[in-house]
């Protein structure tokens, strides 16, 4: 069975549910974590394919190829990336700011936006997710995914979406989290691996066909009323498409890391 990764938030559920369901019939085995764990699965061969920060693919381009189906992306906010502060981003010069050991991409986009787009250089501290335990001698807590999303229903305190800022910074969309299949997985079982790369963008399909059936199931899974739900899944982005592979080039660069884009339907 091909090992799949499976990161337990929201905003990969539009592709996992058609997944889960077995909207396209596959044998699959879950494996659930965080997206710094699952990460790190992939990364060491543990599985085979994930929905992986997109930080991941810059820095290890040559295990993983993209799946074209699916991606976790935004064009302005985003919903779930939120920098919580206790004053403003362009304030934090010198300050410590936690974030969330959940976290990858999210934590090297907030480096860059705080260094070129508030021009300030802050101290991170990684932390467990909890809000308020970060915010103990910390100036402000970064957040990411169900726990952003719940944070921000029940916080008073300044934030900052981290997808809102990109847009203001650059213009562009911004991709969180790519679809990935190891090339040694490809490369032994290659018409499975074909199967696999049709079945991301047809439960992505399944998603859009089954509005109803997601909102139920993101309800059950979370506190969030359906209108939160509503207006967050109105969002995301999940097509891996020309506008996502621009904005996703361009944080590349500002990472110091130009890898190519090998999708796999370019280069099955």
């Amino acid at each position: 069975m091909l090992r799949f990764g499976y990161i337990d938030y929201l905003n990969c559920l539009p592709v996992h549910l058609g997944l889960e369901n077995n909207a396209t019939p596959l044998e699959l085995t879950f494996r659930r974590g965080v997206p710094t764990r699952v990460n790190a699965w992939f990364c060491n061969g543990e599985i085979d394919a994930t929905a992986a920060s997109s930080v991941v693919y810059a820095r290890n381009p040559e295990k993983g190829i993209i799946l074209p189906g699916a991606c976790v992306a935004g064009d302005g906010p985003i919903g779930s990336i939120l920098l919580f502060a206790k004053s403003p981003p362009w304030k934090l010069a010198g300050k410590r700011v936690a974030v969330s050991n959940s976290s990858a991409t999210s934590v090297a986009l907030l480096r860059i936006l705080l260094e070129h787009h508030y021009r300030v250089r802050a101290e991170l501290i990684t932390l467990p997710p909890s809000l308020d335990d970060m915010l103990v001698g910390n100036d402000a807590a970064l957040l990411i995914g169900d726990d952003a999303l719940t944070a921000a229903a029940g916080s008073n305190l300044e934030r900052v979406d981290l997808g809102e800022a990109w847009k203001e910074f650059t213009g562009e969309a911004f991709v969180y989290a790519l679809w990935l299949l190891r090339r040694d997985f490809a490369a032994a079982h290659p018409r499975r691996a074909a199967a696999f790369a049709r079945a991301v963008g047809e439960a992505r399909e399944y998603s859009l066909l089954h509005r109803e059936e997601l909102l139920a199931e993101a309800a059950r899974r979370s506190s969030l009323p359906k209108d939160t739900l509503e207006w967050y899944f109105s969002l995301l982005r999940h097509e891996f498409g020309p506008r996502e592979r621009r904005g996703l080039s361009l944080f590349y660069r500002w990472l110091g890391l130009t890898p190519p884009l090998d999708v796999w339907e370019e280069n099955p």
